[in-house]
């Protein structure tokens, strides 16, 4: 029988409280983690191309199947370019282990000297865990292997317990070489289940209940707001029918849209600066915001809290106290509390005199929102593609197996602003930062996510944002995913125009062919990877080659020829009564 290493023991460990699938880009440094991850029967692995991607998959894989998403890099610039992708992870609340090597122990020159500081050390060393520590619940370097047992307990307490969040452990070549202290993994996993449910003061209880339901009952006009944090709701289709039945007007945040078909009722989709065109007349005019496990941040608040009325009352249920203490003596009500629990409570609130005060607000704001939802958005048969036509007609061809990811720009603001999520279960996107690039990563996590399910994923990019992760195309090819990448093609950067053309008179820069945007040829990038191509020209087009673009489970690159000059809405500009 072999000595289990350090390294088979932490790959042990992940293989029994993490997803079965590990992202990985091997590397010298992590030369032991990866013959662990290779050794280990109960573990698959994915190859990326950037340890940047690594994390966003990682991290769309755990939102899809709740285990906590799994990545593998190499030291120096190997945890570097995942510390970008980390970044998004961290913000965005995902529960990823990223387990990371490092040089060797003698190699590290301020071992043992704690007041000498270097930029580097040995050959490709950074001091990983001194930049990851302000972007991770745990960041650490193991040093012997006699505490590997205690890093690995701490790890997974962080990971079950409170706000969700990445994890880092860093381990030298020779800690991952050496043979383990040995001790039991599921020993260990009982240990750490005992001591987080001896902590009873986690879940709101019926005081919380109380409290929140005497503010409701002086409301006039109330909207509840509902953040990531209701992925921790135990019955959670118990509270979602709770919540259709209460008749309160609610709203989402931009990652949670999908969990609501806009045809409820009291469902106002997403709100704020990138939300439906009608953010602007809810928000002023609520006297009360409740928010259930989502901050309050400046793009639905706005800046200074400008999109809100001045006297409105905030109530905060957050599981993260410096979410709530942000924003001072502005939130009302401050719980600082998991939602896991509240099915149970529900019926602490007293719905018939809450819904008596506010017939006259319900009745006014749906008459808003049925208004703009019976405006639909208008296609030529010959001209270039409206964007908000596009995504509203590729929900269509969406079954409950299939999952949308988006990233940045015009593609996100059409998602959130006309997706109504009826056909359409599932998106995993951005949603603090929006950024570039993550729509391609998202989609190969997501894909492993629901491979074994028959899912598809629509990967919805834009063609300055697929630039930024495009190797990623190969990992596509090279695992058969059933990932069809659509690529808006609109002259690159509308989003970025429709900004310049509001703010500064139509100054460009780098959001056009001339000053330095200049799309890239898809049809010879298709080529490049190994993909099967289409381009959809006008909505004649769509309709002809939809049908066998999605009936097909080979991944694709779809160009999507969509108005260079499309104006995306930006609900926040006006009142829209």
């Amino acid at each position: 029988m072999r000595n289990k290493r350090v390294a088979d023991q932490i790959i042990d460990f992940v293989s029994k409280t993490c997803s079965n699938n590990v992202f990985v880009l091997t590397g010298n440094g992590a030369m032991y983690l990866n013959d662990a991850i290779e050794l280990n029967p109960d573990l698959s692995y994915v190859c990326v191309r950037n340890e940047a991607a690594a994390p966003l998959a990682a991290a769309s894989e755990n939102q899809l199947t709740g285990k906590h998403g799994v990545v593998c890099v190499t030291a120096g610039p190997g945890s570097t370019n995942a510390f970008s992708g980390l970044a998004e992870v961290w913000v965005d609340s995902g529960s990823v282990l990223v387990i990371s090597g490092q040089v060797p122990l003698e190699e590290i020159d301020n071992y043992g000297h704690s007041e000498v500081e270097v930029r580097s050390f040995g050959i490709a060393g950074v001091p990983i865990t001194k930049y990851t520590n302000v972007i991770t619940k745990y960041s650490k370097l193991i040093t012997d292997t006699n505490e590997v047992r205690g890093i690995l307990k701490k790890a997974y307490i962080e990971l079950n317990t409170g706000r969700p969040g990445p994890v880092w452990l860093d381990i030298p070549l020779n800690i991952q070489s050496q043979v383990c202290v040995d001790f039991s993994i599921d020993e260990l996993i009982s240990e750490c289940k005992l001591e987080i449910a001896k902590d009873t003061n986690l879940s709101i209880d019926a005081n919380n209940i109380e409290s929140i339901n005497a503010l409701l009952e002086n409301s006039k006009r109330p909207l509840i707001l509902l953040g990531r944090g209701v992925d921790s709701i135990e019955n959670f289709a118990e509270f979602k029918s709770w919540l259709i039945k209460s008749k309160i007007p609610f709203f989402t945040s931009r990652v949670t849209a999908h969990k609501f078909p806009i045809s409820i009722e009291n469902n106002f989709g997403v709100l704020g600066v990138r939300g439906r065109p009608w953010s602007s007349t809810l928000l002023k005019k609520s006297d009360l915001i409740l928010s259930l496990g989502s901050r309050f941040p400046s793009s639905i608040v706005g800046p200074n809290y400008a999109y809100l009325d001045k006297e409105v009352q905030l109530i905060s249920v957050d599981i993260d106290i410096n979410e709530i203490k942000r924003h001072g003596s502005k939130v009302s009500l401050g719980i600082n509390k998991s939602l896991a629990k509240i099915t149970s409570l529900l019926n602490g609130f007293n719905l018939e005199l809450i819904n008596k005060n506010i017939e006259s607000w319900k009745t006014e704001i749906q008459k808003v929102k049925s208004n703009f939802l019976a405006q639909s958005h208008s296609q030529a048969a010959d001209s270039p593609l409206n964007l908000y036509w596009f995504m509203s007609e590729l929900e269509k061809y969406a079954d409950p197996k299939t999952v949308l990811t988006t990233d940045a720009g015009s593609n996100y603001y059409a998602a959130g602003q006309s997706m109504n999520f009826e056909k359409l279960n599932y998106e995993v996107t951005s949603g603090t930062f929006a950024a570039m690039g993550l729509s391609l990563p998202l989609a190969i996590g997501a894909s492993v996510a629901v491979k074994n399910k028959g899912g598809q994923v629509f990967c919805v990019t834009g063609d300055g944002s697929v630039e930024l992760n495009i190797q990623e195309l190969q990992t596509l090819s090279t695992y058969d995913l059933n990932v069809k990448v659509f690529v808006i093609n609109n002259g690159g950067y509308a989003s970025m125009r429709t900004w310049q053309e509001t703010y500064f008179d139509g100054r460009y820069i780098g959001s056009t062919d001339d000053t330095g945007t200049k799309p890239l040829d898809f049809f010879k990038i298709s080529k490049a990877f190994n993909l099967d191509y289409e381009v959809i020209q006008d909505s004649k087009d769509f309709h002809d080659k939809i049908p066998l673009i999605v009936g097909t489970s080979q991944p694709m690159l779809i160009e999507v020829m969509c108005d260079g000059n499309q104006q995306l809405l930006l609900p926040m500009e006006t009142d829209l009564v």
